[in-house]
Order: structure tokens, then sequence, then C-alpha cells
């Protein structure tokens, strides 16, 4: 396993964490998980045999990092600043959190550290300046470990939180929504699907022993998708023609980025690429979440 055998993993209560959990144990690592107490554990209930839980409240470092022999950690947990979250929890969860865990892995001589940052630009709203500071924090420090820092771009998938947008337009033509109102769409965005995620993060440490002491990472499918012509998708593929789709019924952000698309050289010089295109991971998803509306509903 390239020198990589215990990894600690933040934010593994999450849709990104828990499907780095599901792979990472399904490939033979000991897996080590920091959660907060009030994390939600539907997503991975059916691990926690296979995993050990602290709570980040409550954690001694020295007795998570010593205990465990940590080399390696994937630092995926943040705030997102959807739902209503005060400034100082989002800097919590996504600056000082991560400071106070960078602190104890260069203490503890942890060798690698992934770190699941952003695309957006800093300057966009606080969710990425606060990613975007913490991503300069590791740059400064990499010396003392091998950073791995991905821009991650829009990945979805069956199961997702509806605040994030494939979801959203999915869980909304479902439930049988006369319409949804929508910006004008124009927005051109990169969405991956989750599984593709999983596959560079598991390309990237198989390789870890190749990649230089610090590397930023744009990770997404390496096209793009305007916003309208996606929910024209989705809409198409769950085979409803009643959901009004109200495109420019609400304004663009202020700010609004119109063009967002990763260059994905470096992973494919890794040897990695997306394995599902727009149309099947759309396809994966509705499915996945046609028989979970269905369970849920009966």
């Amino acid at each position: 396993m390239v020198g990589i055998n215990n990894i600690l993993i933040t934010g593994a209560t999450g849709y990104l964490g828990s499907s780095l959990v599901n792979a990472l144990i399904s490939k033979g690592y000991k897996i080590i998980i920091l959660k907060r107490e009030s994390s939600d554990l539907k997503r991975i209930k059916h691990l926690l045999n296979e995993v050990l839980v602290f709570d980040i409240e409550n954690i001694d470092y020295k007795s998570v990092f010593e205990g465990n022999d940590i080399s390696c950690v994937i630092h995926t947990a943040t705030s997102y600043g959807r739902k209503g979250e005060t400034l100082s929890s989002i800097y919590d969860a996504n600056l000082f959190f991560p400071v106070k865990l960078l602190e104890n892995c260069i203490k503890y001589g942890v060798k690698y550290f992934f770190n699941a940052s952003t695309a957006l630009p800093a300057d966009l709203n606080v969710y990425a300046l606060s990613k975007k500071q913490f991503s300069d924090v590791l740059k400064l420090n990499h010396g003392l470990f091998k950073v791995i820092d991905l821009e991650l771009q829009y990945f979805y998938g069956p199961g997702d939180d509806t605040s994030k947008f494939v979801s959203f337009v999915i869980s909304k033509i479902l439930n049988g929504d006369e319409s949804i109102d929508l910006s004008p769409g124009t927005q051109i965005r990169d969405f991956i699907y989750i599984e593709d995620v999983i596959s560079a993060y598991l390309t990237l440490i198989n390789k870890i022993n190749d990649l230089p002491n610090y590397i930023r990472v744009p990770l997404g499918s390496g096209e793009g998708f305007s916003l309208r012509s996606l929910t024209q998708q989705i809409r198409e593929l769950i085979g409803d023609n009643d959901t009004a789709l109200n495109f420019d019924a609400m304004p663009l952000r202020a700010g609004e980025i119109m063009y967002s698309v990763a260059d994905i050289s470096l992973l494919h010089s890794l040897g990695w690429r997306p394995q599902y295109n727009l149309k099947e991971g759309l396809i994966e998803t509705i499915n996945r979440e046609k028989s979970l509306h269905y369970d849920y509903n009966k």
C-alpha cells in the first residue's frame, strides 16, 4: 500500500468522506474517523464495526495519532454555509479545525495530507475564502510532509445532500413539484460523478511516491455543461414533462462564476480517466434516487 496503512479521515459522515471510507476499507486500509458528536452516522453505520471513531469535541490527539500509527490524513470535512451557519462556524470547520489537525500531523509525524479544497475563487464567498486560506497554510508547511491539495469541481451522485444542485433538481422533479425557479442557467460547470472522484483519490494514493512534496490537483470531469442544459437533461432522463423549469426566475449571484472546468491533464499523466460521462452518471444517480424515493414513500 505504498507506505500508507492507517488513514485518518475527517468529514467521514459526509457524502465524499463516507464514499472514501467505503472504498478504502474495501482496499484493506485501516480507517480512523474524526467526527462531531452531532454528526448523523447514517452513511457509515454499516461500517462502524470496521473503523475507529473519535469525536472532535473530546479528542486526545496524542492517543489518536500515536495509538494508531497514522501515516496519512484525508481531510474532507467542510461547511458550505448553505444552511444558515454563522461566519465563525464556517471558519471553525474550514480553517481553524484543519489548522489544529495540521499542527498534530506535524507533531506526530504524519507523512501524507490530502486536502479537499475547492475550484472556486477565494473572493466568491466565505466558504471559498476559508477553504483557499487553509490551502495556503498547507502550501507554507508542505516541507514537513507531502501535501496533495485537490481542487474539487461539482461532484454528485445518489444519496447526496439536496443542497447540492444536481440532487436538488432531481429531488424536486421526483417529488412532483410543479415548477423550479432557476437562474438563466448560462453558467458553465464541470460535473463529476462520485465514483470518478473516488477513483482519482485511489490513483493519487497509489502514485503517492511519484508526487512532489506539494501538488495542487484539479479534479473534475474536464468537460463543461451549462446549468440550463444539465437541468433539461435531468428532466428528460427522469421522463418528466410536467415540472416547469423557470429559467430567469432568479438572478445570477453577485460575482457569479460563469465558467469553471478542471484541467485534468495532471491526473491523465498518472493514468486516471473518468469512467462516467455526464449522462451515464446522471442515469446512475436518478435510478438510485428513484429506488430511494420509492422506498421512502411505501
